[in-house]
């Protein structure tokens, strides 16, 4: 395991070996906004409302990182846009998208290895690389829960894109 540092100066680890043609770029932890504290949610249902991570214009997601303060251990998709214009159902209704949406994706990242560090967890996706263009400098993000998640006030949990940028 390598400590990576990015032009941020946003320590990172990173393993095994990995060759990059540009910068790191980490988009720091995003809190997931719209969640309600306390309610029980259903597997496949939407987990928040529509976050934005603000990227470089063209890059490579290299690694995702799910921050669970809330110490569930839980799967998610996080689902990426391409653009903003995306109907979603409200925190706890059924994770549905529209045709405009599903024209939207860019890809989508599953969380499903947990690390478990007794008092939270990081959740690890294998979805990537993922290859993308954001014109606007940003990607959208919807997560949908694939278990029965309750979380506690103030734990509320985050996610990183570490990027090799191109631009």
């Amino acid at each position: 395991m390598n400590l990576l540092t990015t032009p941020q100066g946003v320590p990172t680890y990173q393993t095994g070996p990995v060759a990059v043609r540009g910068e790191l770029y980490a988009t720091g932890q995003i809190p997931i906004p719209g969640l309600t504290f306390a309610d029980a949610l259903d597997i496949n249902d939407q987990f928040g409302s529509l976050m934005r991570f603000p990227v470089p214009r063209t890059g490579t997601i290299v690694k995702a990182l799910y921050y669970d303060r809330d110490d569930e251990g839980l799967g998610k998709e996080l689902w990426l846009f391409g653009g903003q214009n995306v109907t979603l159902a409200a925190h706890d209704g059924a994770f549905a998208l529209d045709d405009q949406g599903l024209l939207l994706v860019v890809d989508i990242l599953t969380f499903a290895v947990f690390k478990d560090a007794v008092n939270g967890q990081i959740g690890l996706t294998a979805d990537v690389p993922c290859w993308y263009r954001a014109p606007e400098g940003a990607l959208w993000g919807a997560v949908k829960t694939l278990g029965a998640d309750n979380i506690a006030a103030l734990s509320e949990p985050r996610i990183e894109l570490l990027i090799e940028a191109y631009t």
